[in-house]
């Protein structure tokens, strides 16, 4: 009767050892998966936010060529004599060219919506 006892005991400390080291194995491997998770998480931001960056200097680039032959112009019309009263139609179809950039409150609240998982700690980093 002993003999069995110590064999049980035995048994069940095996498995409870076994059961232990496979719930630690498991949750190291959740560890893991969370951290390389937030990395990547962090990665995306920063492509989006460097996105924003570079749409942001597309625009200022070309508004700033737009701005200069606007100017090249008028400064060749004013000395053709010829009259700037459709100086205004030409200015607001000029910034129609911009409508093929996404507006950039919209990639802002792209990263927004990004940063809804990350805690206040991971944004002070």
């Amino acid at each position: 009767m002993m003999n069995k006892m110590n064999i049980t005991s035995i048994i069940i400390a095996i498995a409870s050892a076994l059961y232990a080291y496979t719930t630690y194995n498991q949750n190291q491997q959740l560890e893991t998966l969370a951290s390389i998770s937030d990395v990547e998480s962090r990665v995306t931001q920063s492509q989006i936010l460097d996105l924003i960056s570079q749409l942001s200097l597309a625009r200022t680039t070309e508004y700033q060529r737009a701005f200069e032959e606007g100017r090249t112009q008028m400064g060749l019309s004013l000395m053709e004599g010829k009259s700037m009263a459709n100086y205004s139609d030409g200015y607001h179809h000029a910034l129609t060219q911009f409508s093929d950039f996404p507006p950039l409150s919209d990639l802002n609240e792209m990263v927004k919506l990004n940063n809804v998982g990350t805690t206040e700690k991971d944004s002070a980093e």
